[in-house]
């Protein structure tokens, strides 16, 4: 799954010129200079707090960072990415956005789930955006366990 998730990455990034078109937008974000920092720091440590401008690319970025690097390396398959976000609104729009950064469908590598809606990505090598409350009613039992979880506001998460 891992290798088949690498080499349709290889392909798109190759010969897909509306995704490298959208890679090249992708590039003018402030994160995506600090990238590396970025990895590096996820890949050393347990917890990583970001903190940028509004615009800077860390809601819809730093998830794609980890992914993409994931898929490079052949182990996609193993990483499935929950991006909390304060409001169903944001989650489902957030979640739009990246879908078409990454130039696919919703359901594809990116989803959302809100309350009363739901458009789950692919249960392997994905991003899913969703409200706190809903990620608290995630029965991990029943799904495949994420390997992050980004909060958009750590207050969500301190009580």
């Amino acid at each position: 799954m891992s290798e088949d998730l690498q080499n349709t990455f290889r392909e798109k990034a190759q010969t897909d010129t509306d995704y490298q078109s959208r890679v090249k937008d992708r590039e003018t974000l402030p994160t995506s200079a600090l990238r590396r920092n970025i990895m590096d720091a996820i890949n050393d440590n347990p917890v990583v707090i970001i903190r940028g401008n509004t615009g800077c690319g860390k809601t819809t970025q730093v998830c794609q960072f980890i992914l993409d690097d994931y898929i490079q390396s052949g182990q996609g398959a193993h990483c499935n990415i929950v991006v909390t976000q304060p409001r169903r609104i944001s989650a489902v729009s957030v979640a739009d956005r990246v879908a078409y950064e990454r130039n696919e469908q919703l359901g594809m590598s990116t989803g959302y789930s809100v309350r009363f809606e739901s458009c789950l990505p692919r249960p392997y090598g994905s991003i899913l955006f969703c409200t706190v409350g809903k990620l608290k009613d995630i029965n991990i039992t029943q799904v495949k366990p994420f390997g992050l979880i980004i909060s958009q506001t750590i207050a969500q998460f301190i009580r």
